[in-house]
């Protein structure tokens, strides 16, 4: 059997980051990446209600890189149907660790070039820190591609993921907007930038409540979009038969960026 150099080089460099998963790099009781990750979520549920997509649990949800389980875990405390999420990943070890997190949901160990939950039936497919790990053109195009048939008319995909290449990392490479618009034409691409740099990030210690806000608040310093792809002329607002209007919360999203090349700021309240 033929063994697909992609595919190879993706578990290698995961096994290398299973290595250094004990470091001070993904300690979660450090407070600056533990403010990345509470960011991230706030800024996820805030568009998930801003674009009509709760109550999640009518929507049939598919994760691609799946991991072990840690963004479909916060999607059911948000409510989502376990029956009605999907999650995938290239490495067994992972996928074997989300069942038993996550009994009722659907995790398989598939390629995502070859995998498919059928034309047409998905309302949101997740997308985190994906694109920036492949490095080969082609894979990330047939990606894509099964992504977009798989959506549905009014179907959308959360992106998260890094734009400025990881100097350290040479598994990584960073993700432009106009990469996005290649893998995704005929969409609308609304994002936001997000994320302080993490080697600032991690060494803001017990400041971190009052100088990750500050900080986060100039684009100059922050290296993720996060934001959401959905079919041209798809109304941003609640989408029709998605449940209720969505809820503005007292927090907003910072540097948000339309496809148009907007670029509107906002502080929190």
């Amino acid at each position: 059997m033929r063994v697909d150099p992609e595919v190879e080089r993706l578990r290698a460099a995961y096994a290398e980051y299973e290595q250094n998963v004990a470091s001070c790099r993904w300690d979660i009781n450090n407070p600056g990446f533990r403010e990345m990750r509470n960011e991230r979520d706030r800024l996820t549920l805030h568009l998930l209600q801003r674009h009509g997509l709760c109550p999640l649990d009518r929507l049939d949800i598919l994760e691609i890189g799946c991991g072990e389980g840690d963004n479909l875990l916060r999607l059911l405390s948000w409510g989502a149907d376990a029956r009605r999420l999907h999650g995938i990943d290239l490495r067994e070890d992972a996928i074997s660790r989300a069942q038993a997190r996550l009994p009722g949901v659907d995790l398989q160990v598939a390629d995502a070039r070859k995998f498919s939950t059928g034309p047409g039936t998905m309302d949101l497919v997740l997308l985190h820190t994906v694109f920036s790990s492949i490095l080969d053109d082609q894979v990330a195009k047939a990606i894509a591609g099964q992504i977009t048939t798989m959506l549905r008319p009014n179907g959308m995909i959360l992106w998260y993921d890094f734009f400025i290449k990881n100097p350290v990392n040479p598994h990584t490479r960073g993700i432009s907007r106009q990469d996005i618009r290649g893998l995704f034409p005929g969409f609308d691409i609304n994002l936001m930038k997000t994320t302080l740099f993490p080697p600032i990030a991690r060494r803001l210690g017990g400041l971190t409540p009052v100088l990750y806000p500050a900080l986060a608040g100039f684009p100059l310093l922050c290296g993720h979009y996060l934001g959401m792809i959905s079919p041209r002329g798809l109304p941003a607002g609640p989408a029709e038969g998605r449940g209720r209007k969505p809820t503005w919360s007292r927090w907003r999203p910072t540097h948000e960026v339309t496809d148009a090349g907007q670029q509107n700021a906002h502080r929190s309240a």
